[in-house]
């Protein structure tokens, strides 16, 4: 598409609506090949996605009352598909732990020294999880601002809004400047959205297909909470 715009070619049906996603002042060789780049793609997730989706499905009896109880959005609950395809045992090369991946010193500022060792136990790592995470709303007044401190941490992002003057999480993106607000931490939430939505569409096809998976259809489809907002 940069390349025909700068020959001023003819575009085909799908270049035109690939332009579209642009304003016509906007719509310059210089723009469009910068759009390229900011493109990601990495392969070989599907069927660890897809793993983690029937592993889920066993945790639902456990964590849904927990965000629930909380006042929390159900919608936390895809958290995990981000942060550990749902495997309650992964853990990460700087020492975080469990199904939300959760620090050794996170864990014990939330629930005490001896839950450092419980981060693989469902039940005990979904409420801290849910602590954390409604004490990042509390602090950045935002569910994907609340989110991204999940990744990035919560003084992190006060930062952000601080330097910005915003809680747009598009304008911090855009313009606050650190070194370690990097390609992560800024997709973050970005992440949790496409998981959201690719889960969903996985697990109403499940709920579709086996009629006799109760616990999917009562735990999850019919799940209702806060706003994620």
């Amino acid at each position: 598409l940069a390349n025909k715009i700068h020959s001023q070619e003819i575009f085909t049906k799908q270049e035109k609506e690939l332009a579209k996603l642009f304003s016509k002042r906007e719509l310059t060789y210089k723009n469009v090949l910068e759009a390229s780049e900011n493109v990601r793609i990495q392969t070989g997730l599907k069927s660890q996605f897809t793993a983690g989706i029937q592993r889920s499905i066993d945790y639902m009896s456990i964590i849904f009352p927990i965000v629930k109880k909380n006042g929390l959005p159900m919608d936390l609950a895809y958290l995990p598909h981000v942060e550990s395809s749902y495997n309650a045992r992964a853990g990460s090369k700087v020492g975080a732990l469990g199904l939300w991946q959760l620090m050794p010193s996170t864990m014990r500022s939330l629930e005490g020294k001896q839950a450092v060792y419980q981060r693989t136990d469902p039940s005990v790592s979904t409420k801290a999880a849910m602590k954390l995470l409604k004490m990042n709303y509390e602090k950045t007044g935002s569910w994907p601002l609340a989110l991204t401190a999940y990744n990035h941490g919560a003084n992190g992002v006060v930062r952000a809004i601080e330097e910005t003057k915003s809680r747009d999480l598009c304008k911090i993106i855009e313009h606050y400047d650190s070194p370690s607000f990097k390609f992560a931490s800024s997709n973050f939430y970005a992440q949790f959205l496409a998981a959201r939505k690719v889960a969903m569409k996985k697990y109403k096809t499940i709920a579709s297909t086996q009629n006799n998976d109760s616990q999917l259809k009562q735990n999850l489809l019919t799940a209702t909470g806060g706003t994620l907002r």
